[in-house]
Parts: C-alpha cells; sequence; structure tokens
C-alpha cells in the first residue's frame, strides 16, 4: 500500500492562495485531499496523546487551533475549486459541455461536472418545457371562456322569476326583476320570447 505523505500547512495555504489568485483551475497533485486528511489524522493523534494536566493545556489548545485552521484554509481551497466548477458547468449548458476545458479537474471533480450537468440542465428543461405547457393550457383556457361566451346571452331580468329546472337538468333562479344574468342561448330566447327579459349588448 503507498504510504501517503501528510500535506504541510505552508504548501496547503499556497495552493489555497494560487487557486483564488487563477482564473481557472489549477493543476493539483491526485493525492492532495488524501495528504490533506493525512496532516489532521496526525494532529488528531498528538491530541491524543496529550496528558490530561494544566501544564499540557497549553500545548492542546495550540494544536486545536493550527487544526482548525488547517481545515478553513482547505475549505477555502475546495471552495475555489467548486466555484471554478459550477461556472464551467454553466457555460457547457448554455453550449456544449465537450469544449469546456477539463484538464485541471480531478478523477471526482469530473464526476461532480457531469452530475451537476445532467441535474441543472434536467432542471432547466422542464422549466422550459413547464413554461410552454402553461401558455398552451392558459391559451385553451382562454379559447374555452371565448366559446362559453359565444354560446350565452347577457339578459336584465324584467319581472320575477321563481327558481326552475331547465332540460339540461341544472336549478336557474330565482331572479329578482333588474338582475343582469347571462344565460344558454335556448334558454334565454325562452325568456326574451316571453318578455320576461331583455338582451343587453357589450360594445
Amino acid at each position: 500500500m503507498e504510504e501517503i505523505n501528510p500535506l504541510p500547512f505552508d504548501e496547503l495555504y499556497n495552493l489555497k492562495e494560487r487557486e483564488r489568485i487563477s482564473p481557472d483551475l489549477c493543476k493539483l497533485d491526485s493525492k492532495i485531499f488524501e495528504k490533506a486528511l493525512a496532516f489532521m489524522e496526525s494532529k488528531k493523534k498528538l491530541l491524543q496523546n496529550i496528558p490530561n494536566t494544566e501544564d499540557a493545556e497549553r500545548t492542546r489548545k495550540m494544536i486545536e487551533r493550527s487544526l482548525d485552521t488547517y481545515k478553513d484554509v482547505l475549505k477555502s481551497l475546495i471552495r475555489a475549486r467548486i466555484q471554478k466548477i459550477l461556472k464551467k458547468v454553466l457555460t457547457a449548458i448554455e453550449s456544449s459541455p465537450e469544449i469546456i476545458d477539463k484538464t485541471n479537474m480531478l478523477d471526482f471533480e469530473k464526476e461532480l461536472f457531469w452530475t451537476l450537468y445532467d441535474t441543472l440542465k434536467r432542471y432547466m428543461d422542464f422549466l422550459l418545457t413547464h413554461e410552454k405547457g402553461e401558455k398552451e393550457k392558459n391559451k385553451k383556457e382562454t379559447e374555452n371562456i371565448n366559446i362559453k361566451i359565444k354560446n350565452t346571452i347577457l339578459l336584465k331580468i324584467m319581472e320575477t322569476i321563481e327558481a326552475f329546472v331547465w332540460k339540461n337538468g341544472k336549478i336557474y333562479g330565482p331572479f329578482e326583476k333588474g338582475d343582469i344574468v347571462a344565460l344558454k342561448k335556448d334558454l334565454a330566447e325562452i325568456l326574451l320570447k316571453s318578455n320576461k327579459a331583455i338582451q343587453l349588448d357589450i360594445q
């Protein structure tokens, strides 16, 4: 089994700064995160071996602070690389993933790239398809409303009409004199012929 040498703090910090400054992904050792983990494990072992005495407390706190600082720098490095990968993903969605330079991506970063690309591409396609579907749905609803309007007549009721059941099985009324109602054409014509209503024209 290959021995993993811990990555010293100074080297990690320099890598983080180089990544921060560079507009594109920097080339990294494929074992960099394993080396960083080895460094943190070595510090944890030191902490385990420190005796629980007042004299050793200062040493313990110093190691704990150095370990926290190391983790913060490592997070900054990871965050910088993720931001660049995400930017590449968004560019790929707008153009093509094949034209994206993946040379300096580590193996797991390439997997991350394709996972993000597939997920966000499906999400964007869904939104675009949903928007198109909503437009078509609204268009159909508008057409249905127009059809309903064309098949109804707006009336003003001229005398009190008790509730009644029409031939379609629905109950209409009761209507009071002066009520404005929209009724189906066949029913409206009956009321018009019997002078129980007058037709209103909407300009």
